[in-house]
């Protein structure tokens, strides 16, 4: 019996079955459109239109940064505007009180000025037992009338004041005492006050602090004063 001997299958070289088609070929000849897409997509692509521009908005002061933290520059710088637009406010009102005051001065100053130039006020205080002992020593009658005419001649008069001691006496008349009868009805205000009685028997009437104290009262009101 005979046996076959298996031998190799030959395959076909022209179109067989068996043929093999080049790789590389069909790898480059696929990869071709793979590539043309991209440019595709980008040569359709449409240019964007670009926005007009806005206009920057003025940056706001920076708030202090949460939790304590350093102050930024922006922050400091507005804090400082702010701090100088408060004192030039306040600078502004002081220098309106200011001239506020220097205008009321100034109509001080005129309204004195003015009076400066008119009749000067004199007030005249008479401390009547001196003037009378003195015109007896000097064996002298005065005229007391024509006195306060002379003292005011020029002046404006605003008081003329006669100190007179009185007796302690009530039933006497003042008009018949001697210290009160020169100077009344003669355009003095007579101010009196009781002698004082001492032990030896002499009276005396000391009007010094009656006196200083109607100067003293009236020395705002007055630019001369007279003591006779």
């Amino acid at each position: 019996m005979e046996t076959k001997k298996p031998g190799r299958s030959r395959r076909g070289r022209r179109g067989g079955v068996g043929r093999k088609r080049p790789l590389a070929k069909t790898v480059t000849d696929g990869a071709q459109p793979a590539a043309a897409a991209p440019a595709a997509r980008n040569s359709t692509r449409a240019t964007p239109v670009e926005a007009p521009a806005r206009a920057t908005p003025p940056a706001r002061p920076a708030a202090r940064p949460q939790g304590g933290g350093p102050l930024t520059l922006e922050a400091m710088i507005a804090r400082q505007d702010v701090f100088l637009q408060d004192l030039g406010a306040q600078q502004a009102e002081t220098l309106k009180a200011l001239q506020g005051s220097l205008s009321s001065i100034e109509h001080r100053l005129l309204t004195l000025a003015g009076q400066a130039t008119e009749r000067p006020r004199v007030a005249i205080f008479v401390d009547v037992p001196n003037v009378m002992y003195a015109a007896d020593r000097m064996k002298v009658k005065l005229n007391y009338k024509k006195m306060l005419d002379f003292l005011v001649r020029g002046r404006e008069l605003v008081r003329a004041s006669a100190y007179a001691p009185i007796s302690d006496d009530a039933q006497k008349r003042l008009d018949t005492q001697k210290f009160v009868q020169p100077f009344d009805d003669m355009g003095y205000r007579v101010v009196t006050k009781p002698h004082k009685r001492y032990a030896d028997g002499s009276m005396k009437a000391n009007f010094d602090v009656e006196l200083a104290i109607d100067v003293l009262t009236m020395s705002d009101r007055l630019d001369i004063v007279t003591l006779v």
